[in-house]
């Protein structure tokens, strides 16, 4: 892979960005009035909420999508304001909003499907990408897909990426789309255990059907697969290594942002030479850490360091244990 390039870093890509309210409540009562202790907002989807995460590490992310409306600017403006640099392609309709609700101890998303969004319009999110991929040197793809967005398109991005021979791409999606990009040679597959069945077609429980999967992926491009299981921790499969990382957090505040935290912090370490292990603990520290936080990606660098204390390695076969040890 090339150096860092001196402007920016890492490529994120959202084709379906929002802006992300966070509502916290003391008691959340289904049928009743809910009153809201307090009110964040900022640019999310997932793709922001990782580039936010990175730039906190200290990368230097180049931020893309579809912006569309009212709602679009809003998260261009918020992107701004947060010094977070971007190049949108602007759309009609409106792009969507997310709510996330904090109450009584758990985390409870409402995800609004986003802009109805035209093939030429993809097309010009495909040539956009393909541009900046040329002078950036790591790329991540991640989020959903608006509506009238083919189920190729994430990897028709992929693609797009790999034309720069020497450029890294991630991939983080799901269902369909995750299916395809798989099969278009993404370098990183980050994907929770659920989202891996429904994509796939099977569940992910025993490591032998696992591995069998990667190094079939494998012979299309793919270097590394992560799976992700909230508490369990993290599977990391590789041509030469196969290993789970876990990190102990107790009391967690909201779980919102934690997967786009785990995947910054493994893309942020990757591109300054940790080792795969090393980046694996890196992440699942920053995973750990988001949780201790309201709002997706505003992480702090000291909980990282706290949450590396906790943070183990263990045997692949251990990520499928219940409990994991």
């Amino acid at each position: 892979m090339t150096a860092p390039n001196p402007v920016h870093d890492l490529l994120a890509v959202g084709a379906n960005p929002a802006i992300d309210r966070y509502y916290c409540l003391d008691d959340l009562r289904l049928g009743e009035i809910n009153r809201v202790r307090s009110v964040r907002a900022a640019p999310g989807g997932k793709a922001n909420n990782l580039a936010r995460a990175y730039r906190r590490f200290g990368g230097s992310p180049l931020t893309t999508g579809i912006a569309a409306g009212e709602t679009g600017r809003s998260i261009l403006d918020g992107l701004t304001s947060e010094g977070i640099d971007h190049a949108y392609i602007l759309a009609d309709g409106e792009s969507r909003q997310t709510v996330t609700i904090v109450g009584n101890g758990t985390t409870t998303v409402l995800l609004e499907p986003g802009p109805l969004v035209s093939e030429t319009t993809i097309a010009c999110l495909e040539a956009k990408v393909a541009a900046l991929a040329s002078i950036v040197p790591a790329t991540v793809v991640s989020g959903s897909l608006p509506p009238g967005a083919p189920a190729d398109t994430v990897a028709r991005l992929v693609a797009a990426v790999r034309r720069s021979p020497d450029g890294l791409v991630a991939v983080d999606t799901s269902g369909e789309a995750l299916r395809l990009a798989a099969l278009s040679g993404p370098h990183v597959i980050k994907v929770n255990c659920d989202e891996y069945g429904c994509a796939f077609g099977w569940p992910a429980t025993n490591l032998t059907a696992v591995q069998a999967h990667f190094d079939s992926l494998a012979a299309r491009g793919l270097e590394t697969l992560c799976l992700t299981d909230g508490p369990r921790g993290a599977l990391f499969l590789s041509a030469d290594e196969a290993f789970a990382v876990r990190t102990e957090a107790d009391d967690p505040i909201a779980t919102a942002g934690a997967g786009d935290a785990f995947f910054a912090g493994l893309l942020f370490a990757l591109r300054r030479g940790y080792r795969l292990r090393d980046a694996a603990r890196f992440a699942s520290a920053a995973a750990a850490a988001a949780l201790r936080r309201i709002g997706a990606g505003f992480i702090e660098l000291s909980d990282v360091e706290i949450a590396m204390r906790h943070t183990r390695l263990h045997k692949a076969d251990a990520f499928f244990a219940e409990p994991l040890r």
